[in-house]
């Protein structure tokens, strides 16, 4: 399964440093790395973070991290619901680049997650267990960019959307809407 990330992230970024090596075009030939991290109501996300610029408007970018989850009862499955696991988030952004709006953006984005959830409930015989998911997560963002100097920039971004468990292996565990608050801090490579 690891394999099969490195095998995806690496066939994602390479065409993209392709080019961007190959692109003449002063604007469109920026490339920006940094940390993200995003919380909801029931975990955290941390990730390693790349944006490809198309043009000053439009932008592909990819997170590569960790999903922290605790949802506890959330689920309304189970009493306690708790783990992590590995994924990686491919998407696009609008940027609104002059007026009234500048540094704002809209996106869309999709996270794939590998998770582990241990969970209990605590009825009248406690059950113990764990559940393997894969879970896709259809996101739509919304944020502003705060350009802190010329190659460093600050994020903020609001994302609503939906969180299904594709693949399960064990009991159900929780799914369904989700809300997330996140920030990033970046710097433009070229």
């Amino acid at each position: 399964m690891k394999a099969r990330l490195v095998v995806i992230i690496i066939s994602i970024f390479f065409p993209l440093l392709t080019i961007a090596q190959n692109n003449t075009d002063e604007v469109t030939t920026k490339l920006t790395f940094g940390i993200e991290g995003q919380v909801y109501p029931a975990g955290q996300m941390y990730g390693l973070r790349g944006e490809y610029y198309l043009s000053p408007k439009s932008e592909l970018n990819l997170r590569v991290g960790y999903n922290s989850a605790f949802r506890k009862d959330f689920s309304g499955l189970n009493d306690n619901e708790q783990g992590g696991g590995w994924g990686f988030t491919p998407g696009y952004r609008y940027n609104f680049a002059s007026g009234y709006l500048k540094n704002f953006f809209v996106g869309a984005r999709c996270d794939f997650w590998w998770l582990s959830i241990d969970w209990r409930d605590a009825d009248n015989t406690p059950t113990t267990g764990n559940t393997q998911i894969t879970v896709v997560q259809p996101t739509i963002d919304l944020g502003y960019k705060l350009h802190l100097s010329k190659s460093l920039k600050a994020t903020f971004s609001v994302a609503f959307g939906q969180e299904i468990n594709v693949v399960t292996k064990g009991e159900e565990v929780g799914q369904g809407g989700i809300s997330l608050i996140g920030a990033t801090l970046s710097k433009r490579i070229f």
